[in-house]
């Protein structure tokens, strides 16, 4: 009986830490286009892709492919919204973004960019 109640607690523990973790502030820049409108940039991040307009940035420190960011504030990658984050390859935490979608395969992200950043 001791041993059920154990495993019963693990398993209510394990559930609750992943709710937790559901979001994630951190990803990569898996490419990007300049457009018109502005950059379009695709995020990889552990829970798929998320595609972004940027905002605002430094001119002298514009994000590049592969660069990894995070996102500052206690905001999200994986949330739709206006969010500021941090390149940690120049250190520039002025750059602002508009996440348009997340939780995206690889294919749907790159086809978002393909499409000058607009979903068909």
């Amino acid at each position: 009986m001791k041993t059920r109640i154990l495993t019963v607690v693990a398993a209510m523990m394990i559930a609750l830490s992943s709710m937790c973790f559901a979001h994630v502030s951190g990803g990569s820049i898996y490419g990007l286009i300049n457009t018109d409108n502005g950059q379009k940039i695709v995020i990889y991040t552990s829970e798929g892709y998320s595609v972004a307009s940027v905002i605002e940035f430094r001119v002298d420190a514009q994000l590049e492919n592969h660069d990894v960011i995070e996102a500052l504030n206690g905001d999200y990658l994986t949330e739709v919204g206006r969010i500021r984050i941090k390149d940690m390859h120049n250190g520039s935490s002025q750059n602002i973004i508009q996440i348009e979608g997340v939780n995206l395969s690889e294919r749907e992200a790159l086809r978002w960019l393909a499409n000058g950043g607009a979903f068909e």
